[in-house]
């Protein structure tokens, strides 16, 4: 899945690009957490093997998947502090929680596939 997360990361900058080009900066700045869950998958890759030699007993897609809910409960917290630029609070809560949903669906689509590998 590193194509594709490389994928989402272009998709997303291109949409915080596209806010910023429209100067909707709210918006810019709030969807940002949105990239840290394929973010984090991509560094996972490199830290997890490192992580298992200090580590022998852990697996090493245990660990990744560990890196993946990690990034996206910071994801989730990071949309909360971020989500407070938004000033109108109809379209916050709806800006919210669809990025909650994906960054959640994205994690567990990618915990999936981490498992389905091992």
């Amino acid at each position: 899945m590193r194509f594709e997360c490389v994928a989402i990361i272009v998709v997303i900058t291109i949409m915080i690009f596209a806010f910023l080009r429209a100067k909707r900066y709210a918006f810019a700045i709030a969807v940002t957490p949105t990239l840290s869950v394929p973010i984090f998958h991509l560094i996972g890759f490199l830290v997890s093997p490192q992580i298992q030699k200090l580590a022998d007993s852990l697996l090493r897609h245990r660990i990744h998947i560990s890196i993946d809910v990690l990034a996206a409960a910071l994801g989730c917290l990071l949309l909360g502090v971020f989500g407070h630029y938004i000033q109108s609070k109809k379209t916050r809560t709806y800006f919210l929680v669809c990025c909650s949903i994906f960054i959640l669906v994205l994690t567990w689509v990618l915990c999936i596939d981490l498992m389905r590998g091992a």
